[in-house]
C-alpha cells in the first residue's frame, strides 16, 4: 500500500474502523450504517482542515499517523479481491510526431 490511491484508502479504512463505523472482520469489512454518513463528514472535515493550513508537514503527519492505524489484517482481505474483474481496462498508445 504505497501507491496514492491505495494509501488514501488504507487511510479511509484506519479512520472508520476508529470511528466504529467499519469493523475489519477475518473475512471482510461490516459497515455500522448509523455511524457511516458522520464518519464521512469528520474525515472531510479533518482533510479541509489539512488543506486549508497549506502545511506539507501536517499532510506528512496525518499520513503517517493513519497508515499506522490500518488493522493488520487489512491487506489479506484486499488482496482477495484480485480475482475481481476490472470494468475497464484501458489500452494508452503514444504516437510521437
Amino acid at each position: 500500500m504505497n501507491q496514492a490511491h491505495s494509501i488514501g484508502a488504507a487511510i479511509q479504512i484506519a479512520w472508520f474502523a476508529d470511528q466504529g463505523a467499519l469493523h475489519v472482520a477475518e473475512t471482510g469489512f461490516e459497515f455500522d450504517s448509523d455511524r457511516f454518513k458522520q464518519t464521512v463528514l469528520s474525515l472531510a472535515n479533518k482533510l479541509y482542515a489539512i488543506a486549508k493550513s497549506e502545511s506539507q508537514e501536517e499532510v506528512a503527519s496525518f499520513v503517517s499517523e493513519w497508515k499506522a492505524k490500518v488493522p493488520a489484517n487489512v491487506s489479506g482481505i484486499i488482496a482477495g479481491f484480485d480475482d475481481i474483474p476490472v470494468d475497464i481496462d484501458p489500452t494508452f498508445t503514444y504516437k510521437p510526431e
